[in-house]
């Protein structure tokens, strides 16, 4: 159809997909071409030892607060589960490079919420993997600020090394603002949230787009400033739905709207503000309307950020059925690719 990537999600304890190398490497066996990613696999009780997920977090001077359903699963997840070891989450991407041959992309977050001290153990373990695979020969060990690993006794391998090299495509989710310039100072490829306002750590607002364009800027200097080759890639992840006409594109935004409000409520939340589903506008918080509007609305993305990847979410609650999924890839494929591909 077109498509150049499928992407898997990481949801633990949310009952969506606890397994995302699983998943793709399912994904893999059905397919020859498609390239398969996670977005993203979240390393949610990553911890540093003895440490508590804390709801209320400080960051530049300002509290985020963390409440809720979500909040709830994510501290269960930090201060109930064993933490992922760096060995074997290396050891299982390289499998599903192999598995796919080579078609395989590493999406990854930390939740780090802006914290330097969480952010370093985040890059930390990503440094890990990526000595693993690329050292020549068997692993040599490390010797980092939270991991210490000696090099393995004779004889004994860590294995398989990924199809592609030196290792498989990273992709790191932004939680912050504050990461902006540190993931543009090592160099790593980006994801951002499209939904702005639901971008944890952030204070965007009504200038959403404005802001963030600032803080992708940010990244991009920092990419520059730190003597990275080539070009610094941005992807974007954002709730889509194209229909095929504007009374369809009305009907959609209104069920969603009105399941949204429910879940609100339900949770003890503001219900969302009226007027959000809308494709055209200047902060629009999704992909939603006619293939027109999206059209337009991709062109905007690209020219304020430099976004070079759309990941299209599809899934996006009861009102989205698996035929109307279907149906959006449909429109997509024949009115909206051939616009901005």
């Amino acid at each position: 159809m077109g498509w150049d990537v499928v992407w898997t999600a990481s949801t633990p304890l949310a009952g969506v997909n606890p397994e995302p190398f699983v998943l793709s490497a399912a994904i893999a066996g059905m397919t020859k071409q498609i390239k398969i990613g996670t977005a993203v696999h979240l390393l949610h009780n990553l911890k540093l030892p003895g440490e508590k997920y804390l709801t209320d977090v400080q960051e530049g001077g300002q509290t985020i607060v963390r409440r809720g359903i979500v909040a709830e699963r994510r501290s269960y997840s930090f201060d109930q589960l064993l933490p992922p070891d760096p060995i074997i989450i290396a050891q299982e991407v390289a499998m599903v490079d192999h598995i796919s041959n080579g078609r395989f992309i590493y999406g990854v977050g930390g939740d780090t919420a802006g914290d330097p001290v969480r952010r370093r153990h985040f890059l930390e373990f990503l440094e890990v993997m990526k000595s693993i695979w690329t050292d020549e020969g068997d692993f040599s060990g490390f010797d980092g600020e939270f991991y210490k690993y000696p090099a393995p006794p004779a004889g004994m391998r860590i294995s398989p090394k990924p199809v592609q090299k030196p290792h498989p495509p990273i992709l790191l989710a932004v939680d912050s603002q504050q990461g902006f310039v540190p993931m543009g100072e090592i160099g790593y490829r980006v994801g951002i949230r499209g939904n702005i306002d639901a971008q944890r750590g952030t204070k965007y607002g009504k200038e959403g787009d404005s802001v963030l364009k600032q803080d992708v800027d940010k990244y991009r200097q920092a990419w520059k400033d730190a003597g990275h080759a080539g070009d610094p890639g941005v992807a974007i992840r954002i709730p889509t739905h194209v229909a095929a006409t504007q009374k369809e594109a009305n009907r959609f935004k209104e069920a969603l709207a009105e399941e949204r409000a429910q879940r609100a409520v339900a949770m003890g939340r503001p219900s969302p503000a009226a007027g959000r589903l809308d494709g055209r506008s200047a902060n629009s918080t999704e992909l939603f309307g006619t293939p027109e509007e999206v059209v337009d609305r991709i062109h905007e993305l690209q020219e304020l950020f430099g976004v070079d990847e759309l990941l299209c979410e599809l899934h996006l609650g009861n009102s989205v059925t698996r035929e109307s999924m279907q149906q959006v890839m449909r429109v997509m494929t024949d009115k909206v690719l051939p616009q901005v591909k």
